[in-house]
């Protein structure tokens, strides 16, 4: 299951870094996409991706936003020729996450995302991160496909969707009060080996 957290994360970190204001948002054509994702530590590699019927960043703009309510504040985004630079942070209790993208393409046979990602965790302290995607139009979905739905590098098909609804469901349903409190606790830890 890591693997699948680890080879979806490019995907997750996309939709942070799409903005959350309107802005004329170019359309993504409908249909199945090869995501092609490289960037550091990760084992990279080719998703399949079905994308639905409401195929544009605007509708995936409008869909991060519901799931990341109160965790991220207000994007940054700016249209700069021809591409979309965003900038936007969140912050999950513990860690928060600074995301910077850079998109362009014409979102209809091709577009790529390069990000940057700042993690800072109470613990660890500050991680960077670099990743590239590359997708590209391959044409209609596969047979058995619905909106939403990867097939991963392994061949193993998840609902990206679906999985996303899921992990922030599980996490507004975590106490403010015990976060702030194990928030507490480890920066008092990390304070004591120094």
């Amino acid at each position: 299951m890591k693997k699948v957290f680890y080879s979806i994360s490019p995907f997750f970190i996309l939709l942070l870094a799409t903005p959350v204001f309107a802005l004329d948002y170019p359309a993504i054509k409908q249909g199945l996409w090869k995501m092609t994702t490289t960037g550091d530590g990760q084992p990279g590699g080719s998703a399949q991706f079905c994308m639905g019927d409401k195929a544009s960043l605007d509708d995936i703009v409008n869909r991060t936003k519901k799931m990341m309510q109160g965790m991220c504040g207000e994007a940054e985004i700016k249209k700069v020729g021809n591409t979309y630079v965003t900038k936007n942070e969140c912050d999950f209790g513990i860690s928060k996450v600074l995301v910077e993208s850079v998109s362009s393409g014409d979102f209809n046979s091709e577009y790529t995302v390069k990000t940057k990602s700042t993690t800072s965790h109470v613990t660890t302290g500050s991680k960077t991160s670099n990743s590239v995607n590359h997708s590209k139009y391959l044409g209609d979905c596969l047979s058995g496909m619905k909106a939403g739905d990867m097939i991963m590098p392994d061949g193993q098909k998840v609902n990206v969707d679906e999985m996303t609804k899921n992990a922030m469901e599980r996490m507004k349903k975590i106490d403010p009060e015990k976060l702030e409190e194990m928030r507490k606790y480890l920066e008092k830890l990390k304070n004591s080996q120094k």
